[in-house]
């Protein structure tokens, strides 16, 4: 499931790239790079009770398809910004 939950819009990788070349941190460190939502159409409480039924959510504000994986650490210190979704790019194609 872990896969098929997160993603990341090529362009919006390109953009995560440029941001740590470009940023003025002098380190090299780990970063989570995703779409701000998943490619589910499944809520998450209800794909996380389903397949991981022992999982406590301690997020209480978890909306139905942000991403599960944590993202706000490229945010912060990268200036990281996903623009495009899944369903974004399924429209720029009809």
């Amino acid at each position: 499931m872990f896969i098929s939950v997160g993603y990341i819009d090529a362009a919006d990788a390109a953009q995560s790239c440029r941001k740590a070349v470009e940023c003025s941190l002098n380190k090299a460190d780990f970063y989570i790079i995703a779409a701000e939502d998943t490619c589910m159409t499944t809520a998450n409480r209800d794909l996380l009770a389903e397949h991981f039924p022992n999982t406590k959510i301690v997020k209480s504000d978890l909306t139905a398809t942000e991403t599960l994986l944590s993202i706000d650490k490229a945010k912060e210190e990268l200036g990281f910004k996903p623009e495009w979704t899944w369903e974004k790019r399924l429209k720029e194609l009809k």
